[in-house]
């Protein structure tokens, strides 16, 4: 009988408040290191039974009993999914690597409600745009930009996704091909203006489909304004390559697992037509967590309609303001 609820990751980072909000449920905690879970699962109060499993080479016998499959670490195929998908299961993903969702999208769900784009972007971002775009008359191209403080940490596997973009060219749905970096906005912080560029960021792909007469693009920049200005400066003299050098990624890392300049804020806005929705906070990895939570609460207590989800089709902007306790900047 499939009646549990299995986190994978559910002690790390992200997965940790996915758990917590879970707690009571019949959960089952899956990862590679029983040590780590248990120890989780000891400090955190936390009743739920430990499985340890490789996703990238799952026992399938380990998941005859899930109900539902939630996914904190990133994965590489899209085996799970499929998975998922022909036993009926709910599933859903933290993850923000553009390259997976892609795959995913790929796929024919057609079984299971398969919900992704959980967290700030893609998550956040989507919501803001989902409620901006209603108060639009198209066409109208909707400018979505993240701001991340440098003075906030990141972890390993953020930092490498973010790396690998600054050197990748991507498909977009108004410019084609386009270079990282390359096109340059701004947004209002406090009462600044913080320049934005372009980026790889999935949040722009998922509203571009099937949406006729909107589009939708994604600009990046960081709360101290130089760095994202020198940024677009190396991509505009063709030297981004740089940042495939080891010893320099390497550095990167350093400095951002120990900040010494910027602030933990990020901020995430939707604006277009003279309209903006904008929401401001701190430490990203915890917002993302209880983001992450009150989706995972959704997924675990209602019954979903099968088929690719987005974070719109599980909860409401203004819902999950009321539960996590943000508020939505608007300007008409």
């Amino acid at each position: 009988m499939r009646d549990k609820i299995m986190i994978v990751g559910g002690h790390g980072q992200v997965g940790q408040y996915i758990s917590r909000a879970l707690n009571g449920e019949n959960l089952v905690l899956a990862g590679r290191s029983q040590e780590k879970i248990a120890a989780f699962l000891k400090t955190s109060h936390i009743k739920a039974e430990i499985r340890i499993l490789d996703i990238h080479t799952p026992d399938w016998a380990l998941l005859e009993d899930i109900r539902a499959l939630i996914v904190c670490v990133d994965q590489t195929d899209t085996k799970l999914i499929q998975y998922c998908n022909n036993n009926e299961m709910a599933y859903m993903d933290v993850t923000a690597n553009s390259d997976f969702i892609q795959k995913v999208y790929d796929l024919t769900i057609d079984r299971a409600s398969i919900v992704l784009g959980i967290g700030l972007a893609p998550g956040i971002t989507n919501l803001l745009a989902h409620e901006l775009t209603k108060k639009l008359t198209p066409p109208a191209e909707v400018q979505l930009h993240v701001i991340l403080g440098m003075g906030d940490k990141h972890g390993d596997e953020a930092i490498s996704w973010t790396l690998k973009q600054f050197t990748t060219p991507y498909t977009h749905k108004k410019y084609n091909q386009l270079k990282p970096l390359s096109l340059a906005s701004s947004t209002r912080y406090k009462n600044k203006q913080l320049p934005t560029y372009n980026f790889n960021f999935v949040d722009q792909h998922m509203l571009n489909r099937n949406r006729e007469g909107m589009v939708y693009t994604t600009y990046f920049g960081f709360d101290v304004a130089f760095l994202s200005r020198l940024l677009h400066l190396m991509q505009k003299v063709n030297v981004m390559g740089v940042f495939k050098w080891p010893f320099l990624q390497s550095g990167i890392r350093k400095m951002m697992k120990k900040p010494f300049m910027g602030s933990d804020m990020f901020m995430a806005t939707a604006e277009a037509q003279g309209k903006a929705l904008k929401v401001v906070g701190k430490d990203e990895a915890k917002f993302t967590g209880l983001v992450a939570a009150e989706v995972a609460k959704n997924l675990a207590g209602s019954k979903l309609r099968p088929g690719l989800l987005g974070i719109e089709d599980v909860v409401t902007l203004d819902q999950l303001s009321k539960a996590i306790g943000f508020k939505v900047i608007q300007r008409d």
